[in-house]
């Protein structure tokens, strides 16, 4: 990537986070706890981009985003308070730094997960269980509601499908990656039909496999690209 792209994308992505932060409305009736899911979107794409930003080896331009990002999750809602059309709110601050904490630690446990197969095996199981218990009881749809819940179902099946990947792909695992991967093809299908409080709409089968999707081509795409370097 070049400078001037990495420029761009940091200065759009700050002119729209200031965007949504100093201009006059409020997301907090669109539906249940929707003000803190886009802190957690909006903190959580600069985690992203700040893994862009490290990829293309520019160390000066990634220390400078991580303090600015880092400095902008607490220190804009102080400011948001003293606006007379907002309010400054704690829990919104949390959320930033769960959003970028979440694609942080995710990024580099999948990074160690590639060197080492016994990390990437140890922290399958206890996410899978997680992811299990989220999708069961239907905990995004209850605390979220539509359609907030099926992007957070769409990050957490793309999460659990490429560290399957890892694992069966590059570990070359093969019978835990089918065990694990036929499960999570196999979900979107059936959940409806459980015993559990889970009632799903026609979009959640869709989101779901478009998690699916896109972890599978970043996965095969950044093996492609590895191989021709």
């Amino acid at each position: 990537m070049t400078r001037k792209t990495s420029i761009f994308l940091i200065i759009s992505y700050f002119v729209f986070l200031l965007f949504l932060y100093f201009m006059p409305f409020s997301l907090s009736g669109n539906g249940r706890n929707s003000d803190k899911l886009v802190h957690f979107f909006i903190f959580a794409c600069g985690g992203l981009l700040l893994v862009v930003i490290e990829n293309s080896g520019n160390k000066k331009m990634l220390v400078f985003l991580g303090g600015a990002i880092f400095l902008s999750a607490f220190a804009l809602e102080p400011i948001q308070g003293l606006l007379k059309y907002r309010v400054c709110d704690v829990k919104d601050a949390f959320s930033n730094f769960i959003g970028l904490g979440t694609v942080l630690l995710g990024y580099q446990f999948l990074k160690v997960a590639k060197r080492f197969l016994v990390f990437s095996l140890i922290i399958l199981i206890p996410f899978y269980l997680f992811f299990s218990f989220v999708q069961l009881r239907g905990v995004f749809k209850e605390s979220f509601g539509i359609p907030s819940h099926l992007f957070l179902d769409l990050l957490l099946y793309f999460s659990i499908t490429y560290l399957v990947l890892i694992i069966g792909m590059t570990h070359k695992i093969k019978a835990v990656f089918w065990v694990f991967f036929i499960q999570i093809l196999m979900l979107p299908l059936i959940i409806n039909y459980l015993p559990f409080d889970t009632e799903y709409s026609v979009s959640y089968p869709v989101f779901s496999y478009s998690g699916t999707a896109v972890a599978a081509f970043l996965f095969f795409f950044l093996k492609k690209r590895k191989v021709r370097n």
